[in-house]
């Protein structure tokens, strides 16, 4: 199995938000290759007597976390003498939090959310009602002034939901440059529309006319200097792209979305990612088009819960979040139960093996690359040998 950064850890070894993974020093996860023996040594507690020490040890060695086992492995070779060890195979109660990712300066991204398009304001509120945090919108579905609505007459207090925009993809090769009068004026008509002072996460999505990707960042960085905007994110870029913008910013992007599902697993984008610190959030991880896989639907009869639920899980237990689709109140509810449940190892490691690359989501004026390009290049690759 490849490794993506998704293997878990046993359930006594939670962080406190509910994300399995490398534990950082404020308690949240960082997910990273966790193949080979996991350890029964504790991991230090925060805010234990001995956490003071452990965290200047951990300091004095130039490391900024610490990992619960020993240093990851990689893949140990086909069954035999360097096999790894027999995985548990005891399906684990769901934490009793719903599980979320901490972003920079500490906000909690909730890796259960709800795709807003085609949503309407009854669905939206039997979504909050159901527990959904995360709300999701973009002013090109027409209903930001319903989700607004449903927000204003729900019980939720504001600091308690996480709610999310988009700069509008239509228009920007009609604009002149620079473009940072657009950027807050697009971003301004969502806050109008929804109700709201600010938003606490605004993406980036590729644009028509492929304007200048690092002038266009720049804009979005004045909505945080405004205070318009809480944190910044991608949506649907390529990794070349992430790369450019991280390393010609002020502001770091803090999250990216893409489509993630068994079919489409992006391992190596999901893995580079997680080690740029980045969140990841599934868009479209039930694609209406995709068939159902016999894999997913045998995997779902064995633990009980319906193959949309295993799906999602998948994503999940790889500490990836997803965006669950708004169609209806019947979809909202039956996504939502998702994390009612874990799979076992066995059960994830068979729909690892599905993966296709095969990308269902059309995204208006996306730009396609080899998967293989961006980050650390494959030692295939370097020898000559890799093929697509």
């Amino acid at each position: 199995m490849a490794s993506d950064g998704c293997q878990d850890m046993p359930q006594a070894q939670y962080p406190i938000y509910g994300v399995r993974g490398w534990y950082d020093y404020d308690g949240s996860a960082k997910s990273g290759h966790q193949q080979g023996n996991k350890s029964s040594q504790p991991v230090t507690p925060y805010g234990t007597d001995s956490y003071a020490n452990e965290r200047a040890r951990m300091n004095k060695n130039g490391n900024t976390g610490t990992w619960s086992g020993p240093a990851p492995r990689g893949y140990l070779g086909p069954e035999g003498k360097n096999a790894p060890p027999p995985c548990r195979e005891i399906r684990e109660a769901a934490p009793a939090a719903p599980p979320c990712a901490v972003l920079p300066g500490g906000a909690k991204l909730p890796l259960m959310g709800l795709d807003t398009k085609g949503a309407s304001e009854d669905v939206i509120d039997e979504a909050l009602d159901k527990g959904y945090k995360h709300l999701d919108c973009d002013p090109l579905n027409g209903n930001e002034e319903a989700v607004g609505l449903a927000i204003k007459s729900g019980t939720a207090l504001r600091s308690e939901l996480f709610v999310s925009s988009t700069l509008p993809a239509r228009g920007w090769n009609l604009l002149p440059q620079p473009h940072t009068e657009g950027v807050m004026a697009a971003c301004q008509s969502s806050l109008a529309s929804l109700g709201l002072d600010y938003l606490d996460l605004y993406w980036l999505p590729p644009l028509e006319g492929a304007p200048d990707l690092l002038g266009l960042w720049a804009a979005m960085e004045a909505l945080v200097d405004a205070g318009l905007v809480r944190h910044l994110g991608l949506a649907h870029l390529t990794l070349p792209q992430i790369e450019k913008i991280r390393e010609n910013c002020r502001i770091k992007p803090a999250c990216l979305k893409v489509e993630l599902h068994p079919l489409c697993a992006q391992r190596k984008l999901v893995g580079v990612c997680k080690r740029y610190g980045l969140a990841l959030l599934a868009a479209s991880p039930l694609p209406a088009d995709q068939p159902q896989h016999k894999v997913i639907g045998e995997v779902a009869q064995a633990c009980g819960h319906s193959a949309s639920q295993v799906a999602l899980r998948w994503n999940l237990q790889r500490c990836v979040g997803v965006l669950a689709p708004g169609n209806n109140t019947t979809q909202v509810l039956d996504s939502y139960d998702a994390l009612s449940f874990t799979l076992l190892d066995s059960e994830k490691r068979q729909i690892d093996a599905i993966d296709e690359n095969r990308q269902f989501a059309t995204v208006s004026f996306a730009t396609v690359s080899d998967p293989e390009e961006g980050g650390a290049t494959k030692p295939s690759v370097v020898l000559g040998y890799y093929k697509n």
